[in-house]
């Protein structure tokens, strides 16, 4: 049988964008889900890091250039931010102002007791309570009580951490006066990265397995802690220092080592991100924000959030008028 072949859009030292090349192995997906960011710290601390050219490691860089290009020093110092909060990034929020959504009511059927009714309750009648009589009064309602959100914070290298800070700023903006009017919002974490091809023996063509990462920020019944969120959303360490430290894990080297992802256009990587949304039976139904290309002000990063809200489906809240 003559093997499908299937186009390159990596780009290495071996293979050229546009080439096609006769792929023998495609590698299954890794999938990691953590149910707390304690999880999630817990693996990048203790599992031992399998990578072996140590020169290539990005996690913990300490150049000028990635100091500036992550927002920290070492991964030492964004493990410390992970787990205390980020203080410095709540001051870059504007509480309570962020884009309201459209709010619904409707009439939603509620039963009472009066003196007449539509029947009576035998227990209260022989008992004698003349109020004993079960009426249904129309009591109006917001609905929709839980917003399930998926955050993906995978993007190109060219979106400084600035850009990264304006947009995660907006968004937890957004989620505090969505909390302030009775939503009780999840927040999940996602992550997906697409490897390159290699060519590791022979002249077999492999191309790697994607990485996904699902990690739990917030339950609907949680309070917003606004210093934890910020380093979360807000922060470029998180993909660029602890994501990177746990791919470092993982054997997975050849197809991840330099830039510990493809290069691919937005649109197959968002492709990409939808994929792996879809098949996870807890966040197919969540709406998913991308940071995309971030945003140059907390202004701009507004202004889209809100357009890419106003797309969705009404938003609404369970609470009595």
């Amino acid at each position: 049988m003559k093997r499908p072949t299937f186009r390159s859009e990596a780009v290495n030292t071996t293979v050229t964008p546009g080439d096609w090349v006769d792929c023998t192995l495609f590698v299954p997906a890794i999938k990691v889900h953590y149910d707390s960011v304690h999880d999630f710290v817990g693996a990048i601390e203790h599992r031992p890091r399998v990578w072996v050219d140590l020169p290539l490691l990005k996690s913990d860089a300490r150049s000028s250039a990635f100091t500036e290009h992550t927002g920290t020093k070492c991964l030492s110092e964004a493990i410390s931010l992970a787990q205390i909060g980020w203080a410095d990034g709540v001051n870059k929020i504007k509480i309570g102002d962020g884009y309201v959504p459209p709010l619904s009511r409707r009439a939603v059927p509620h039963c009472g007791y009066d003196v007449s009714g539509l029947y009576p309750e035998v227990p209260r009648f022989v008992s004698g309570d003349i109020e004993c009589m079960v009426d249904i009064y129309p009591r109006t309602q917001l609905t929709i009580p839980i917003l399930h959100l998926s955050i993906c914070s995978t993007t190109s290298a060219d979106v400084s951490a600035h850009q990264f800070e304006n947009w995660g700023a907006a968004l937890l903006s957004w989620v505090d006066v969505l909390e302030g009017w009775g939503v009780r919002v999840e927040l999940t974490w996602f992550s997906v990265s697409a490897p390159r091809w290699c060519k590791p023996v022979d002249t077999k063509w492999e191309r790697g397995p994607d990485f996904v990462v699902r990690v739990k920020l917030k339950e609907p019944g949680q309070p917003v802690a606004l210093d934890r969120l910020a380093f979360w959303i807000m922060h470029a360490s998180v993909q660029r220092r602890l994501c990177f430290a746990l791919k470092e894990t993982f054997d997975i080297e050849p197809y991840y080592k330099d830039w510990y992802g493809a290069i691919t256009s937005r649109e197959d990587h968002e492709n990409l991100v939808q994929k792996y949304l879809r098949e996870d039976d807890d966040l197919r139904d969540s709406r998913l924000l991308w940071i995309g290309e971030g945003a140059s002000s907390l202004e701009e990063a507004s202004n889209h959030l809100a357009s890419c809200i106003r797309a969705w489906p009404e938003i609404s809240v369970v609470a009595e008028d």
